[in-house]
């Protein structure tokens, strides 16, 4: 259980704790492996959905009703060379989760 505080009960609250972190990413972010002399790589992050959905009954008061989802799909492209062995990257990712809460006391 989360403490009261933990939990964001106005839209404000949510995009500062969850989102902005996440809407950073933007449509496609270039990995550099620039700062270790023994690694080379060309990496491309591709974010193809980023959405959010948050509804609040009630205004932080007992009995406040919150709702909310998040979910985003990524691709990461291209390759890394250590050592001498150069690997091939193309891995995908659809991460979402939701939930409710009221506030009990």
């Amino acid at each position: 259980m989360l403490p009261n505080d933990e939990i964001p009960w106005r839209r404000e609250q949510f995009d500062e704790l969850y989102w902005e972190s996440l809407s950073q990413l933007g449509s496609s972010t270039v990995t550099d492996c620039s700062d270790d002399p023994l690694v080379s790589c060309s990496i491309v992050v591709t974010v193809s959905r980023l959405d959010s959905n948050y509804d609040i009954t009630g205004n932080g008061e007992v009995g406040t009703l919150i709702t909310g989802s998040v979910g985003y799909n990524w691709r990461i492209t291209g390759w890394m060379e250590s050592s001498g062995r150069r690997q091939t990257i193309d891995q995908s990712n659809s991460w979402a989760f939701g939930w409710r809460w009221e506030r009990k006391s």
